[in-house]
C-alpha cells in the first residue's frame, strides 16, 4: 500500500473537517467535532499544528457560513501544520 505524502495527509485531514462543518452531520457541536478530528488526525499523522484560538474560531465561523472554501480550508491548514 502506498503512503500518503505529508501534503497529501494534511489535504485529506483539511477536506474531512470541511466536510464536517459544511454538512450537517450534528445537530449541535458539527464545528467543534470537526476541529477535534481535524486536529487528531494530524496529531496521528506526526504533524504539529499551530494557530490561536481567534484565528481558528473565526475560520471554523467562516467555514460553517460558507464563506470559505475547501481548498481556502486546506491552504489555511497547510500554511500552520509542520
Amino acid at each position: 500500500m502506498r503512503r500518503r505524502t505529508a501534503p497529501g495527509r494534511v489535504r485529506r485531514d483539511a477536506k474531512l473537517a470541511f466536510g464536517l462543518v459544511s454538512n450537517p452531520a450534528f445537530f449541535d457541536g458539527k464545528t467543534r467535532t470537526a476541529l477535534l478530528v481535524g486536529l487528531t488526525f494530524l496529531r496521528l499523522n506526526g504533524k504539529k499544528f499551530s494557530a490561536s484560538e481567534s484565528e481558528i474560531a473565526a475560520l471554523l465561523i467562516d467555514t460553517a457560513n460558507h464563506e470559505l472554501s475547501e481548498n481556502e480550508l486546506i491552504h489555511w491548514f497547510k500554511q500552520r501544520t509542520e
